[in-house]
């Protein structure tokens, strides 16, 4: 099973481990354990997510309910461990699931987006991208979650496009006409109360071309120092109905991209990168 502990070495000496495709194991508790989650020793319980959730693998199932279900990334099981697919999946947030990459669901890197970060609040990372030959600020990128008409990463704290806006301005962002790339699921999908997406509010802002996705986007990330590192992943089509086509909004500097695009950023469409 994919990074689950296989052996434990200690004062009390060297012990083995194996589990079942939900983490069940009936031999000594381990530190590091399923999915190299730890694991509570007394109860058995995997407190996912910093402990927003705890998974109980003798059931399969989470103790709580997803505050994201059932109308949100978290579906309509909302006690469900990694949509009922722990083999090729992972849940270490005790949200949506996210993707292992590795064996039969592979995914591989489709794009690259990396450069300075010059902003972050609550989690939420805006990094610069390279400069652009025509003299305009570089592209701006936003890495987040996001659902429609705002975007999160604490799971927390929520920003509208307006807020967003507001905040990167704070921290001395130069947001005139600098094109926008939203690194968030949902950002592209129409917010119920004010009609507008997330990326459609933020280029009514910034006068200029702001992207996003319809749909869930999987994203690995990481930092260097200073630099953050957000590779975009291409997925398989055992992961279909969970991926979303890019959408654009605003000044568009490429109309003809943008062709088929409104119609993705529909809610219920299911869409592939």
């Amino acid at each position: 099973m994919f990074n689950s502990a296989n052996r434990e070495i200690g004062l009390e000496g060297r012990f083995d481990a194996a589990f079942c495709a939900y983490g069940y194991s009936n031999g000594k508790k381990h530190s590091l354990a399923f999915k190299g989650e730890r694991q509570d020793p007394i109860t058995g319980f995997y407190l996912l997510g910093n402990g927003y959730r705890a998974y109980y693998p003798t059931l399969r199932r989470f103790n709580s309910p997803d505050n994201e279900s059932p109308f949100a990334r978290g579906w309509l099981n909302a006690y469900a461990f990694c949509l009922c697919d722990p083999i090729n999946r992972n849940d270490p947030t005790g949200h949506f699931f996210e993707f292992i990459t590795y064996a039969i669901n592979k995914l591989s890197v489709s794009k690259t987006y990396s450069g300075k970060i010059v902003a972050e609040f609550h989690e939420i990372i805006a990094f610069t991208g390279p400069s652009r030959a025509d003299g305009k600020l570089p592209t701006l990128y936003i890495s987040a979650h996001g659902k429609p008409g705002v975007i999160s990463a604490d799971r927390i704290h929520t920003f509208s496009a307006t807020d967003t806006f507001e905040e990167l301005r704070r921290q001395g962002v130069d947001m005139h006409r600098r094109q926008t790339h939203v690194l968030a699921c949902d950002s592209a999908i129409p917010n119920s109360h004010t009609g507008k997406s997330f990326i459609e509010e933020f280029s009514d802002h910034t006068g200029a071309q702001t992207s996003g996705y319809g749909g869930s986007v999987p994203v690995v990330e990481r930092r260097q120092g200073n630099v953050f590192i957000a590779e975009k992943q291409r997925v398989l089509p055992l992961s279909y109905g969970f991926t979303a086509t890019k959408t654009r909004a605003g000044n568009i500097r490429n109309p003809h991209k943008n062709a088929t695009d409104r119609q993705s950023a529909q809610p219920g469409r299911i869409i592939t990168v």
